[in-house]
């Protein structure tokens, strides 16, 4: 019984041989009370490349999936943004101008 799960197993992750896995990417924006951020983030993944447009007052958590997270806010106020995957962080931060965060 033991073999048989441990070979379906193998056949989940063999079964898309040459694919990337997708990663997921969570992203936080956080920062003064009040502060207001607006922006794109996109979303890279193997069938192409996708955007979301964001736009509010901190804080704010989402989470994506796919090879590569890409954000660009405008920051009016205090704003840190950051995005984390598999126990790495990209994080920065602007007083009022423009941020830019990667990962993949």
């Amino acid at each position: 019984m033991r073999s048989a799960v441990v070979a379906a197993l193998g056949l989940a992750f063999t079964a898309h041989a040459g694919e990337t896995m997708a990663k997921t990417f969570h992203l936080s924006i956080s920062g003064d009370g009040g502060a207001r951020y607006g922006g794109t983030c996109s979303i890279t993944t193997a069938a192409g490349e996708q955007r979301v447009e964001l736009e509010g007052i901190v804080p704010l958590q989402r989470t994506f999936d796919g090879d590569g997270l890409s954000c660009r806010f405008r920051a009016e106020g205090l704003v840190v943004v950051e995005i984390a995957h598999d126990g790495s962080r990209s994080r920065a931060a602007s007083s009022g101008g423009s941020i830019q965060v990667s990962a993949r």
